[in-house]
């Protein structure tokens, strides 16, 4: 028999086995209960926390012989047909390498037909904000009537990339990230079941480095029991995966505290010198500043197995305004990197700052000082009057715009800079929350420059939105659209006979 990987072997055959997701998994087992069966459904969430298999599972309950269940089988026909994945009623398609809209077409032409040899026939797209727009219009009138046979589960990590129009037509499910010790309490059952040799510190470190993913959390301990025969520990997962050793950070951040930058610079030496992936340096850098504060405050981290005496020690020798101050500038040194290639200037930059930190902090008192000017002793007695509060203005339509192009041009170059220097600001509707942007010099451009856009608007604004980029043909075309709409119109032709014009244009 072929070898089943762990992700695909521990795969949630039914509701109950779904990690994390009570709330998703609940409200679909009432509505099979009482039959309420909706024609369109969306699971919205990160990656590798159950949407594909959650939706298998219905698929399996909507078509068991036994009957329309909550708890399906998994032992008639249709059941393990739909297990295996060679059911012709349950279509999985792929969004991103089936995103025209001829697929499409396709498609709706196949949702006419009946089911071969299922009660429904159930079509799986993954990654459907993936669609083109010509695609999602052509979807839209299936959706909106669609033969009693059909349902359609649409599976996307990005919720706002789809359509307003579709989304209304579906019963949305948020899939959240699962908690490191749900995920850690699956891989204990895995361990178990499979015999894996494995340290319990290892085992903290697969689940909480997969950031909430269980499917990530598999196939790095697969990967690792490839790896070695003898026990799983530390670093065996820091020789596979390229994580740093805390030693590294330990000597950089005393660099840090002691404001020694030659040896802040050698310690950044050593790094790229062992080949180090520069983002887990980052991801890295931001959990050892977070322990470094939790140790501050005394608070336990419940991921570490026993507090390291040198990082209690590190955490003493400041405070823990200067621990979230450097908390801060990794976090902003992890944006930066995503737009930018000088990546280790960039991060020299960053450490040399917090280096600095204790010295901002000085100098930005004293200038507060002065501001306000020596205080007499009476008024050192009494309360300080907290300054008068400004309300800062809603950024909204241009000014939003200029903010964000302001945040794009500090660090992006290429095609990202072009696009964004020939954009031209058009609308923002708060309430579709939706910013539209026209292209006069049919600038080029891909989904990724929207992307980005996108993830610096979400920074300014604290929340997502979709940006859409128009060239000035589609606008005319539309304009022609309008206008040959009114000419004949009752409204139109009165006022034509009141003005006693000839022509409309």
């Amino acid at each position: 028999m072929a070898y089943i990987v762990l992700a695909r072997k521990y795969r949630p055959q039914t509701f109950e086995e779904v990690v994390g997701q009570e709330h998703v998994t609940r409200t679909l087992k009432n509505a099979l209960k009482e039959g309420k069966i909706g024609h369109a459904y969306l699971f919205a969430g990160p990656r590798g926390v159950g949407k594909t298999s959650v939706a298998r599972i219905l698929a399996k309950a909507l078509n068991c012989e036994k009957g329309i269940t909550p708890e399906p089988c998994n032992k008639c026909e249709r059941c393990r047909e739909i297990t295996e994945g060679r059911s012709v009623d349950v279509l999985e398609i792929d969004g991103a390498s089936n995103r025209r809209i001829e697929e499409i077409r396709n498609l709706r032409e196949g949702v006419g037909y009946a089911p071969a040899n299922s009660r429904y026939k159930v079509y799986i797209i993954d990654e459907v904000h993936m669609l083109t727009n010509e695609a999602f219009n052509a979807l839209l009138k299936t959706l909106e009537e669609p033969p009693p046979h059909v349902v359609f589960i649409f599976a996307t990590t990005e919720p706002h990339r789809v359509p307003a129009t579709i989304m209304s037509r579906c019963q949305r499910f948020d899939f959240r990230k699962l908690t490191t010790g749900e995920i850690l309490k699956r891989l204990k059952e895995i361990k178990e079941k499979e015999g894996i040799k494995i340290t319990d510190e290892a085992l903290n470190l697969i689940a909480y480095r997969a950031d909430g993913a269980l499917r990530d959390a598999e196939v790095a301990i697969e990967q690792l029991t490839a790896y070695t025969e003898d026990e799983i520990s530390l670093q065996d997962i820091k020789e596979v995966f390229g994580f740093i050793d805390k030693s590294f950070y330990i000597e950089l951040i005393k660099g840090v505290i002691e404001q020694d930058d030659r040896k802040i610079i050698s310690e950044i030496e050593n790094i790229f010198e062992q080949g180090f992936d520069l983002k887990e340096f980052v991801v890295g850098l931001i959990d050892f500043l977070r322990e470094l504060l939790l140790s501050r405050l005394d608070v336990k981290n419940p991921f570490s197995i026993e507090e390291d005496p040198e990082i209690k020690r590190m955490a003493g020798s400041t405070d823990e305004d200067n621990l979230v101050a450097m908390l801060n500038l990794a976090v902003e040194l992890e944006r930066s990197l995503r737009y930018i290639n000088y990546s280790r200037a960039m991060v020299e930059l960053y450490l040399l700052k917090m280096a600095r930190i204790p010295y901002i902090k000085k100098v930005s008192e004293l200038i507060s000082g002065a501001e306000k000017g020596t205080p007499s002793v009476e008024a050192k007695k009494g309360e300080p009057e907290p300054p008068p509060r400004i309300e800062e203005e809603p950024l909204t339509g241009e000014k939003l715009w200029e903010r964000i192009k302001e945040e794009i041009l500090k660090k992006a170059s290429g095609g990202l800079r072009t696009l964004v220097n020939s954009v031209v600001f058009e609308n923002f509707d708060k309430n579709e929350k939706r910013l539209l942007l026209s292209n006069p010099r049919k600038t080029a451009h891909t989904d990724e420059h929207i992307f980005q856009i996108e993830s610096v608007a979400k920074d300014i604004l604290g929340y997502e939105i979709r940006v859409s980029i128009t060239t000035p043909v589609q606008e005319q075309k539309r304009d022609e659209r309008i206008g040959k709409g009114l000419i004949g119109h009752p409204l139109v032709n009165k006022a034509v006979k009141l003005f006693g014009v000839e022509d409309i244009y």
